[in-house]
């Protein structure tokens, strides 16, 4: 059974910190999903664009992370 695999989605999530406390005196995390990310990006490029967005933002960011959405089907 051959199996395949198609590129659906091409995300890049920030998480970050958004300096209110919690009633437990944690740091409430917020996340942004940057979507549409060009298949072909490297880790390098999404870098950059997290640090380019995060100027805007202006917030201390907490995680970086990239999520693909693959249909996988039988061929």
């Amino acid at each position: 059974m051959a199996v395949t695999k198609n590129l659906v989605k091409n995300a890049v999530v920030m998480k970050y910190g958004t300096g209110v406390m919690d009633e437990k005196g944690k740091e409430v995390i917020k996340s942004y999903k940057l979507s549409s990310i060009k298949d072909g990006a490297t880790e390098e490029e999404v870098l950059e664009l997290s640090k380019d967005f995060n100027k805007i933002l202006n917030k201390p960011i907490h995680g970086l992370f990239r999520e693909y959405q693959e249909n996988i089907k039988e061929s």
